[in-house]
């Protein structure tokens, strides 16, 4: 009979899209069939430069070749040493980066240019976003103020004029005062604070193309990309 019988075991394969994340994560594979963590482009940056502590090499090629400067000899190190009167620890205190985050740090050195790739691993290394000044609202406030007494503090005032008028006790003159203001935060600080942030989050576009064609060994870059335009998602 090529029925079932009572005991048989059947195997049950659960669809992908039922599969927990973890399981799904597992499934991503590189080249040489290792797994790898998927992370985004933003979390592999923090994690290369902030983890794992890569650097940016200005010119690559010479630090790969040792065509860099012109090194000292030990005994010139040792006479500034005793100069200084005392013993420099040159221990650096951590293992050197994981492959991955050399090959991170290489792509971004390749993909922009030396200012962009810098400023992208400074706030990498913080693990935070460009300022785009989340809490601005425009306000008139004075332009200066007087010091402060038992009252609080007051804006100051400029003299712009004089009026005169009668009164039954004669002519009387005093100052016409006004309270010169400004807008603070301005418009154009807000704007180029907003521009700053989308010049990141295009470095950061160019960075995931880059990675998207180099082979790494444990970490599986996604196309997620922070928000593009944060300040129109509040409130």
């Amino acid at each position: 009979m090529g029925g079932l019988q009572i005991g048989d075991v059947i195997p049950v394969t659960a669809p992908a899209a039922v599969l927990p994340k973890r399981a799904r994560m597992e499934k991503v594979g590189n080249q040489r069939g290792m797994m790898r963590r998927e992370m985004s482009v933003k979390g592999a940056l923090e994690w290369a430069f902030g983890v794992e502590h890569a650097q940016l090499e200005f010119d690559e090629v010479a630090a790969v070749g040792g065509l860099g400067l012109p090194g000292r000899g030990a005994e010139a190190r040792l006479m500034e040493q005793g100069a200084l009167g005392c013993n420099i620890d040159t221990f650096r205190g951590r293992s050197h980066p994981h492959d991955d985050a050399d090959l991170i740090a290489s792509v971004v050195r390749n993909s922009l240019l030396w200012f962009q790739s810098v400023r992208v691993a400074e706030l990498a290394r913080a693990g935070c976003v460009p300022d785009w000044m989340p809490e601005a609202r425009l306000q008139c406030v004075p332009v200066a103020w007087r010091k402060s007494n038992q009252h609080g503090a007051t804006a100051r005032t400029e003299e712009v004029g004089r009026i005169t008028y009668r009164t039954r006790r004669g002519t009387i003159t005093k100052p016409l005062l006004v309270c010169p203001v400004t807008y603070s935060p301005t418009g154009a600080q807000i704007a180029a604070a907003r521009r700053s942030y989308l010049e990141w989050w295009g470095w950061l576009l160019d960075v995931r193309v880059g990675l998207a064609a180099v082979d790494l060994g444990r970490i599986h870059v996604t196309d997620v990309m922070p928000p593009l335009r944060p300040w129109q998602n509040k409130g």
